[in-house]
């Protein structure tokens, strides 16, 4: 049973992971993406050189992040399944459940004392010229 689910591997998700881990909190992360970095850190670019991720523009902190997120033995990552639902009780009576699902793996339950949700948002408002507001 972990400490503590995270669904949402984003920068909030990754941040809150770290920190459940540095005090003692055994973490899992489940995100729907194949890698962590959320909508807003979505493939940052990789340097040609060393095949590492380059900064996304504005976001310099964002490749730390990863980096420590990815590198970090403490953490349990459970990327490209799907969190569709939490069960109280999971393996016992301080306990919840978190169905997940998996396209090829089915769906099952991952047992955790907290459920913190880091689904996140990401706006980009695209300014056009001579756009007005509806009246």
């Amino acid at each position: 049973m972990f400490g503590l689910a995270v669904v949402g591997a984003g920068p909030a998700g990754m941040s809150a992971a770290l920190r459940a881990a540095d005090h003692g909190l055994e973490a899992v992360v489940i995100d729907e993406q194949r890698r962590a970095g959320g909508q807003i850190f979505r493939r940052p670019p990789q340097d040609p050189t060393t095949g590492t991720p380059r900064p996304t523009a504005g976001y310099a902190w964002a490749t730390g992040l990863i980096r420590r997120f990815e590198q970090d033995p403490r953490l349990t990552a459970k990327f490209g399944w799907s969190a569709i639902g939490v069960l109280p009780g999971g393996t016992g009576p301080d306990s919840l459940g978190v169905a997940v699902s998996h396209p090829r793996h089915g769906a099952r339950q991952i047992a955790a004392r907290r459920l913190l949700i880091a689904t996140g948002a990401y706006d980009l408002p695209v300014a056009f010229p001579g756009g007005r507001c509806p009246e």
